[in-house]
């Protein structure tokens, strides 16, 4: 949310109170509206800073996960109610025009159709689904599905996926697109009264993970990742090399490979083996007991694969200046 690259936390604030707005400028019970400048409005009690600081800065990643939930649960209550003043207008006006139209029922078009009754309720089933961690899919990722559904069961949807493969696990929906889609369609159903009743279908576009960082395991499950000088007493408890990204997930990557290289400086001696995984082999660690103070000793030739899918990156490499 506060990112310096991509910030979004901003985006929410201008699109919730647009979004607000909007609703309120569809309400004419001054009641109502109120309710919904309640519901959707964002403030916070600090001075000289913006909302999203003050919202999201010590949040940790769970505090932001359910605030987002939250501010859902708002947006539908505020939704309802607009729906509930529109039907209550349209009972004045058809009174006022003595009107003897019998359909109990009209279409709210809101992006998609939903059926209002006069009593202001939703025909049901609604369902909403929506990615749990940011608002597109990554490639190479089970991407966990918030569904939201009332008058029905997650269980109970009929689910098809274009552009990946999707899966319902523990009342989750989790869709991994497949490798060369740019997005993923995904398509609800259900049986009632025994013919197909459609849901909605949902477009979500798909970008590409971060690459990912390596890093260097000590024995201790310390983790080291590199440029600082290193004890050489350290670095003989080196035990293997890994690799990860933390943002917008946590996922630990495959070590295919690497190379250790140690440049001595004495010497200019240049000594060098490879691994085929991510342990050192025997002829590496050799090498890092043969390293001195001031020799430089790189970790380079890393190549790692992802959990899901055969994509293979080629990182950057570790640097392990060495002191006694």
């Amino acid at each position: 949310m506060l990112s310096a690259i991509n910030p979004r936390a901003s985006r929410l604030h201008e699109s919730v109170l647009a979004y607000r707005d909007t609703l309120m400028a569809c309400v004419s019970d001054s009641n109502v509206r109120g309710l919904i400048y309640s519901y959707l409005t964002l403030d916070q009690d600090k001075r000289l800073t913006s909302w999203e600081k003050a919202t999201f800065t010590s949040m940790p990643a769970i505090g932001g996960m359910v605030y987002l939930n939250s501010l859902k649960e708002s947006i539908l209550i505020s939704e309802i109610e607009t729906c509930r003043d529109i039907a209550a207008a349209v009972r004045k006006r058809e009174k006022e025009n003595d009107s003897t139209s019998t359909d109990t029922r009209y279409v709210l078009i809101n992006n998609d159709q939903k059926i209002v009754d006069k009593d202001g309720t939703i025909e049901v089933p609604v369902v909403n689904a929506s990615p749990y961690i940011e608002s597109v899919l990554y490639s190479e990722f089970e991407n966990p599905i918030d569904i939201l559904a009332i008058g029905i069961t997650p269980d109970e949807i009929s689910y098809t996926v274009e552009g990946g493969t999707g899966s319902l696990e523990n009342g989750r929906f989790y869709i991994y697109p497949s490798g060369q889609s740019t997005e993923v369609q995904l398509h609800m159903s259900c049986i009632r009264k025994g013919e197909i009743l459609d849901l909605g279908t949902q477009t979500f576009k798909i970008k590409p993970l971060p690459i990912p960082s390596p890093h260097i395991v000590l024995n201790d499950e310390d983790i080291y990742y590199g440029n600082a000088p290193i004890k050489k007493s350290r670095l003989l408890s080196i035990t293997s090399l890994g690799a990860s990204i933390s943002d917008p997930v946590n996922i630990a990557y495959t070590i295919l490979g690497f190379e250790t290289v140690l440049i001595k400086t004495g010497s200019k001696e240049v000594l060098s083996a490879s691994s085929d995984g991510p342990d050192l082999t025997d002829e590496q660690t050799a090498i890092l007991k043969s390293a001195q103070n001031g020799d430089k000793l790189y970790f380079t030739g890393i190549t790692v694969k992802s959990p899901k899918g055969s994509t293979v990156y080629d990182l950057p490499p570790i640097s392990a200046p060495v002191y006694e």
